[in-house]
């Protein structure tokens, strides 16, 4: 007979695999965990597609947006056989289902090629990287969820339990954001270039403000009104050198430009995606040192900024048409003539 002490046993044992398997996931290189999942059973049609180097991105994308739907249905059934009071045979049986249901999962991600593999030479990175994100999320989901039913005593000490039905609706709501997974790389970098433009959006906000503000302090100080220079209601920020603003605020305005070009005109790839990921990077860095040094010492940050703006712009280049080559040589003019 199935006891309470089997279904305490059987909770950590698939904890401790599980943890193994989120270790594994992003602690491995690809060589290294396609030999790891090497047992796990993955669709033959996409194992052969691997194979011959025609991978189907918008197969895998359906498979596993299929297989959260239904790794969403164990979690609801596994809460409800393991809530007490329970079963301990019927938990168990509902612990195995999930878990089958979540290998498949991780199956398939280790499916997907590596760009640098031979016979693969796919433009995929970005697209792994989001289907990564995935599976991390999808592990620890269900991870928490196991560790909710533990027995206190027995619970992993670096973990703390949350209640099954938060565990559960978390769990849930990570299967559902499969429905967002891209069917392509392409897509994947569009939709990272996305978010890579919302944050530069708010740098050319911050820096436009700075500007305005470099050039109220300006003409305030050229008023002479020294009666109001203490003011209780005085504006304590940190002041930016005018010319340092305008240059930032300029950098940063043909940045934002420049992006929304490349997302309208270029073929999105992860050499585009890694050269905007370190000028995003980078932006934040020249704003910040913007408001702690001088202009001389901030001359050689916004010469590597434009620098990296050049890096990205010589990409850009070859991946859309020749008018937009054109465009883009002007675009570095305009760059350099900031620094002038």
């Amino acid at each position: 007979m199935t006891t309470e002490s089997d279904f305490q046993e059987k909770l950590q044992k698939s904890y401790l695999l599980l943890a193994s398997n989120l270790k594994e996931l992003n602690g491995k290189d690809q060589q290294q965990l396609e030999k790891a999942m090497a047992a796990c059973n993955v669709d033959e049609t996409i194992a052969a597609d691997r194979d011959n180097g025609s991978f189907n991105e918008a197969k895998l994308q359906d498979n596993m947006q299929k297989l959260c739907m239904i790794l969403s249905h164990d979690a609801t059934k596994l809460t409800l056989a393991c809530k007490p009071p329970r079963k301990p045979q019927d938990a168990i049986k509902m612990i195995d289902e999930m878990s089958n249901t979540l290998y498949r999962i991780i199956g398939f991600y280790y499916d997907i090629p590596s760009s640098g593999k031979e016979n693969h030479q796919l433009d995929i990175n970005t697209y792994r990287k989001a289907y990564q994100s995935l599976v991390d999320g999808l592990l620890r989901g269900v991870i928490s969820l196991l560790v909710s039913f533990m027995d206190p005593a027995k619970a992993p000490p670096s973990m703390s339990s949350s209640p099954f039905m938060l565990s559960t609706a978390a769990l849930w709501e990570t299967c559902k954001s499969a429905s967002s997974l891209p069917a392509s790389n392409r897509q994947a970098v569009f939709n990272e270039w996305k978010a890579l433009m919302e944050t530069l959006t708010d740098a050319k906000h911050e820096t436009d403000e700075m500007e305005r503000s470099s050039n109220s302090d300006l003409d305030n100080g050229n008023a002479g009104d020294d009666t109001t220079a203490f003011d209780d209601d005085m504006d304590l920020d940190v002041e930016v050198d005018a010319g340092v603003a305008k240059k930032c605020a300029s950098l940063v305005g043909l940045t934002h430009l420049l992006f929304q070009k490349i997302l309208k005109r270029c073929t999105l790839s992860d050499k585009l995606m890694i050269e905007g990921q370190a000028i995003v990077e980078q932006v934040d860095v020249m704003v910040s040192k913007a408001y702690d040094l001088d202009p001389e010492d901030m001359k050689p940050v916004m010469e590597e900024y434009v620098q990296k703006i050049n890096s990205l712009i010589q990409v850009a280049s070859t991946c859309g048409q020749e008018n937009d080559a054109i465009w883009f040589k002007m675009c570095a003019t305009k760059l350099s003539g900031i620094l002038d």
